[in-house]
């Protein structure tokens, strides 16, 4: 799902020309999951808004080395393998559409608890100061788990660090 195509740019082209459409703004929330909020003084590096598929959203800032930056807000424990494939399939297919030049940053809501660490493996990825204990887990959900695996498993494969348990 995620935004019309055509919605958007005419949403996008409104916001270029300093226009504020609540018709447009309306009919673009009707399917986007998610928000951004930039100060004015970042906002005017804003190079282009990409949004994927109503869970993601990219936002390319202008600066010495081009930066982009990733909202993503993962399925929830309880959906299905079907739709946390396919969101993690839209989230590879935007780090993968990355120029190599850029330099990017995931950030959002992944709905995985990280646990502390318990391979060797999952200590590259992660630091040892989450909120979570490997020994709660038997007190977690299966989709919980799920959602865990997921993010540690496509930030092995990317080459990713979860920066938040780590300082």
């Amino acid at each position: 799902t995620g935004i019309d195509p055509d919605i958007y740019a005419r949403w996008q082209k409104s916001i270029d020309e300093g226009k504020k459409d609540k018709e447009l703004a309306d009919k673009a929330r009707e399917r986007a999951g998610i928000a951004v909020m930039l100060s004015n003084k970042l906002n005017k590096y804003v190079e282009t808004v990409e949004p994927g598929g109503g869970r993601l959203m990219r936002i390319r800032i202008k600066t010495k080395k081009k930066l982009d930056i990733i909202i993503a807000y993962g399925q929830q424990a309880d959906k299905t393998d079907k739709e946390k494939d396919e969101f993690y399939k839209q989230l590879q297919e935007m780090v993968d559409n990355t120029p190599e030049r850029n330099s990017f940053i995931i950030a959002g809501d992944f709905n995985a608890k990280a646990l502390k660490p318990t391979t060797e493996l999952e200590g590259r990825i992660m630091g040892k100061y989450t909120m979570y204990h490997a020994d709660k887990e038997k007190g977690m959900g299966k989709g919980t788990i799920d959602n865990r695996d997921r993010l540690i498993k496509f930030c092995l494969e990317n080459g990713l660090v979860l920066r938040n348990t780590m300082f």
